[in-house]
């Protein structure tokens, strides 16, 4: 499986390739009672992200 700058990249015939999005990096998540996340935490879930 050829690999893209945020992992391995998938690809499924009738569809364009797909890159997994790398982790989340940062400090100071908010209402998360100081535990680090990991996007499988977060899969099925509203995010809210701002820059």
């Amino acid at each position: 499986m050829p690999a893209g700058p945020g992992g391995p990249v998938r690809q499924t015939e009738g569809m364009s390739a797909r890159v997994r999005a790398p982790e989340l990096r940062g400090r100071g998540w908010l209402n998360t009672g100081g535990r680090d996340l990991k996007l499988a935490d977060l899969r099925g879930k509203i995010v809210l992200l701002d820059f």
